[in-house]
């Protein structure tokens, strides 16, 4: 069995959008042409139907008309006068004569007026609407009054005016007319009136045929008019439908993907979320181990500060004890000298105690954002670092004109300065300074305070100082840094005291009057001198 032909609708709806939108097009341009060229060719017809009807039909038969009322009236009349003999033979010459040269003038003007039809677009368009929408069986008889009619008229106006230029050369010589001449003159005007009456008729059954030629175009133009609008519109519709439906199966097509889209995004959002969740514990996990290297570091040199600084008191209390036993032997200790000897390993003793005082403070967790001495907390950091320092043979020199608190950490500034001159330190040691400097100056301002440590080491290479507080990143040798030192700093200052750090190279004499300048590196500490946030900081974690 054959496939059935689908219906123009299925034909439409299985069309591609490209195709339908392009039928649209199509259809919208081709219905406008047709309708704005059936209304010019409309438009022109009209102007024909005006140009015929008042060219071809009005003007003749006005010359017509005005030429049956000069024979009727101009003529006719004074030949009846003349008949009587109540007009003057002067006058009635006159008369004649004017009316002849007048109705000679008007039949011109109306040969002249049927000399063809109005040419041009209207000629044509008025054609082609006559070709498209008339047929008519009826055979319009045109020579009759083309050439019949005109002919005779023009044979009893030719008999007329020869008539009556005979009429009018006997009235001016004064001589009676003879009554046969104006028998005859009147009967050649009876029967150019009657043939002109029936020219007249036949322009007049023309212009009526015409006329009703011209409605029937005119209806039949509308019909078809109204039928090519109502089809483009209905065309149009149809597309447009078509169109809209298309848009409505694309927009939930997309609508579909979109939703599709966006449910994968949300689970991409929450596997995201608990990646970074975990990326954050890690690099928390991270953290606390580089704090915890970095504090092992410290305590490792804090130890060794221990030993020295514990060192020689030690020695001393040993030779006050040793001192004790050998007068014990020799019999020379009495209770002056006992007490005077206790006393003095006392001291000792106190002294020591203070001194581990100091470092378990430094390292206790709890500490309190609140008001500190800041020469007091350089004073210590100094006083940590000083045994290696005097090892090394490294000149130190601290600025501060006035003294001043702020607020923040005091053992975390304590922590940073160390590392700063730790890091000035092996820096001198590396590079092999012989007259090592490491020079302190602090620069107070209204709302912020300046702590600058500047070494003469020759400064860092302009390579590395975007990188110098990144973790993990040193300069030393292997095994001898962690890298994490200057990172950790940053931090403590920036994050927990609401502060800035940074570095930099200049030249600089550090504090020798005439010297020359030297290359240094200089770490700056900015730190507000009041509190942006006040609060309380439990570091568990460092």
């Amino acid at each position: 069995m054959k496939r059935p032909i689908p219906s123009l609708n299925r034909w439409l709806d299985e069309l591609e959008f490209s195709k339908k939108t392009r039928m649209l097009v199509v259809i919208i341009s081709l219905g406008m042409i047709s309708i704005g060229g059936l209304m010019l060719v409309s438009i022109f017809s009209i102007k024909y139907d005006y140009e015929t009807l008042y060219g071809q039909r009005t003007i003749p038969q006005v010359h017509l008309e005005n030429m049956k009322d000069i024979y009727s009236v101009n003529i006719d009349e004074t030949l009846r006068e003349i008949s009587e003999r109540s007009v003057d033979p002067e006058d009635a010459a006159e008369v004649l004569e004017s009316a002849l040269e007048i109705a000679g003038r008007q039949w011109s003007a109306y040969r002249k007026s049927i000399g063809g039809r109005p040419e041009g677009a209207s000629h044509y368009a008025h054609a082609l609407l006559a070709t498209l929408f008339y047929k008519s069986g009826e055979k319009s008889d045109r020579n009759y009054y083309r050439k019949e009619l005109p002919r005779k008229i023009q044979e009893r106006h030719e008999q007329i005016a020869k008539q009556t230029r005979h009429l009018i050369e006997t009235l001016r010589r004064s001589e009676q007319p003879d009554s046969d001449l104006l028998h005859s003159l009147s009967s050649n005007l009876q029967s150019a009136n009657i043939y002109l009456t029936g020219l007249i008729a036949e322009h007049l059954k023309e212009a009526i045929k015409e006329k009703r030629m011209n409605d029937r175009l005119f209806e039949r133009s509308i019909v078809m008019l109204t039928i090519l609008i109502v089809l483009v519109f209905i065309l149009s519709i149809l597309i447009t439908i078509l169109l809209v439906n298309h848009f409505k199966k694309l927009n939930e097509s997309l609508e579909s993907k979109v939703a599709l889209k966006t449910r994968e995004l949300i689970e991409l959002n929450r596997s995201l979320e608990r990646r970074i969740e975990r990326e954050v514990q890690n690099s928390r996990k991270k953290d606390w181990v580089m704090f915890q290297q970095a504090k092992m570091a410290s305590l490792g040199e804090m130890l060794q500060n221990i030993a020295h600084q514990w060192r020689q008191p030690l020695g001393t209390m040993t030779m006050i004890i040793q001192g004790i036993e050998a007068k014990y032997l020799a019999g020379k200790l009495d209770e002056r000298l006992l007490e005077e000897k206790v006393s003095d390993a006392m001291k000792i003793a106190r002294n020591m105690s203070e001194t581990l005082e100091d470092f378990r403070t430094f390292f206790h967790p709890h500490k309190r954002y609140d008001r500190f001495d800041l020469r007091t907390a350089i004073l210590k950091a100094l006083d940590l670092t000083r045994y290696q320092l005097d090892r090394e043979g490294i000149e130190v020199m601290f600025e501060m004109r006035h003294s001043l608190t702020i607020y923040g950490y005091e053992n975390e500034l304590v922590h940073v300065l160390l590392n700063l001159i730790n890091n000035a330190r092996d820096a001198l040691k590396e590079r092999g300074v012989t007259e090592g400097k490491i020079a302190i100056y602090v620069k107070p301002s209204f709302r912020r305070v300046s702590i600058s440590v500047i070494d003469n080491a020759g400064g860092v290479p302009e390579e590395i100082l975007p990188k110098i507080f990144e973790p993990y990143f040193t300069t030393k040798y292997k095994g001898a840094g962690t890298g994490i030192g200057l990172y950790m700093s940053k931090q403590l200052i920036e994050k927990h005291m609401e502060g800035r750090i940074y570095v930099k190279n200049i030249r600089h004499k550090l504090g020798v009057k005439g010297g020359k300048m030297q290359r240094c590196a200089m770490f700056v500490i900015e730190l507000p001198r009041t509190p942006k946030h006040p609060k309380e900081f439990n570091h568990e974690t460092i």
